[in-house]
């Protein structure tokens, strides 16, 4: 009978702490419960070196079985999971960002090596740029000097001819100082 009425108390405290069996919460207040009975015990063994007697257990079940003793293993239940959870969280958050932060460094790493050029190609790419600038810079140069050139020639020959023509312009008798064929067109 004893068996049976030990059954229906510890029945009773389980389904008091715990809802469903899906109860993380529930289970684990029931859990701080059994752990706090292991140690009454445990306790009561050192302290009076024997096994608490039925009416000591009883006395360790009505206090711990109090609706405020219960809601006090729920709520530590609660704050357990909670503090699991959010250590658990963090933990996947942090290796989340590292797992992010060194696929980021890995490709920075491999754009860069992809995009810049080496020292030698540097180097090679730097003793063409400036030759071929130099190539630019000296057919520009010859351009511009022979264009000048042929334009002094052609004014050279107009001004032979005119002299040679004795047709040299007389600003005083209204003829310009300049003809139209010394213009610039």
């Amino acid at each position: 009978m004893d068996e049976i009425k030990n059954t229906k108390k510890y029945n009773f405290i389980y389904s008091k702490l715990v809802e469903s069996e899906n109860d993380l919460v529930g289970l684990v207040a029931y859990g701080m419960y059994k752990q706090h009975k292991i140690s009454f015990i445990n306790d009561f063994k050192e302290k009076y070196k024997r096994e608490p007697n039925d009416s000591e257990c009883e006395v360790f079940f009505l206090t711990s079985t109090t609706t405020d003793q219960l809601q006090k293993y729920r709520n530590q239940a609660e704050i357990l999971v909670s503090e699991i959870v959010s250590n658990t969280t963090l933990e996947e958050i942090q290796n989340f960002e590292s797992d992010m932060l060194s696929n980021y460094e890995e490709k920075i790493e491999n754009a860069v090596k992809r995009n810049v050029p080496s020292n030698t190609k540097s180097l090679i790419i730097g003793i063409c740029g400036s030759l071929i600038g130099a190539i630019i810079l000296t057919v520009m140069t010859l351009f511009f000097y022979f264009w000048g050139n042929t334009i002094d020639k052609d004014r050279m020959k107009d001004v032979q001819e005119i002299i040679k023509n004795n047709n040299i312009p007389n600003p005083q008798n209204g003829q310009p100082l300049i003809p139209d064929s010394l213009k610039i067109k």
